[in-house]
């Protein structure tokens, strides 16, 4: 739980690293070659798709558990 602040530190600074030098620390450490290229419309396309798709079902699960509840409770 309180270790979280530690891991958003050491994504922010490998986005910098990454950004500003090509590669992250531990990258470097491990001897990785990472290659990278701008995506393509179609898959930045499917990410807002899935992004929206898991919403959607998110908040749909949450409707039929609160629903579920009050039938259960003998609200409805």
């Amino acid at each position: 739980m309180g270790l979280g602040i530690f891991t958003t530190i050491s994504y922010i600074f490998g986005y910098y690293e990454l950004t500003r030098k090509g590669i992250t620390l531990w990258d470097r450490i491990s001897e990785c070659n990472v290659e990278y290229e701008k995506m393509s419309e179609n898959r930045r396309i499917a990410a807002v798709l899935t992004v929206i798709g898991l919403g959607v079902a998110y908040f749909s699960l949450v409707i039929v558990n609160g629903v579920l509840y009050l039938i259960n409770a003998g609200g409805l």
